[in-house]
């Protein structure tokens, strides 16, 4: 069961070494919320409060629920599941079927974070949003990892080198500091 997520934003919060400006207009939350049908958990809207659109360490991004950046946007599912038939064509090119139907809305697979190669999804199958553990998969769909945390329970354990089976912190993206960043792409 996920822990206590205003102590799992708080860690996150001194975790962080640098955070870019968070420059998204406030969500109007219960708005957000009623139109979707759909709570959502506290310590993702603490997150999103606090740092809006950004890169955690060029690597993860957490999705946001109202920004107009469409591979940000926590509504807009990748393209891939949109059509019709997106849930057997992801079955038929895919190793592993997810765990629960991939989409928006309970006792789904919904798409939260992403990076490019791992995907981070909120079980969605608990009537307490705070309750929502998460599952890792990958691009291939042969690995979805169940987790025991919130969406920032995860991260921060991820990037404070607690969750190496992840093999992110050989891949370099573990280094001792969390910067949180617009578009650390951009050019400039």
């Amino acid at each position: 069961m996920p822990g206590d997520e205003t102590a799992a934003f708080a860690q996150w919060r001194r975790a962080v070494t640098s955070a870019d400006e968070n420059t998204e207009p406030p969500v109007a939350w219960a708005d957000f919320e009623s139109s979707l049908g759909l709570r959502l958990p506290a310590d993702y809207k603490a997150y999103i409060d606090e740092y809006g659109v950004g890169f955690v360490n060029r690597l993860f991004v957490v999705r946001h629920p109202t920004t107009t950046e469409a591979g940000f946007n926590l509504l807009q599912a990748p393209e891939q599941w949109e059509a019709p038939d997106a849930e057997q064509e992801y079955l038929e090119t895919h190793l592993t079927a997810p765990p629960l139907p991939l989409g928006i809305g309970r006792d789904r697979l919904m798409l939260c974070a992403d990076s490019d190669g791992t995907q981070i999804y909120w079980d969605t199958s608990q009537d307490d949003p705070d309750s929502w553990s998460v599952v890792v998969g990958d691009d291939d769909g042969d690995t979805w990892q169940a987790l025991d945390l919130t969406l920032v329970e995860t991260l921060l354990q991820l990037f404070t080198g607690r969750l190496p089976e992840l093999g992110f912190d050989q891949a370099g993206y573990v280094t001792g500091e969390i910067r949180i960043q617009r578009n650390p792409f951009a050019r400039t």
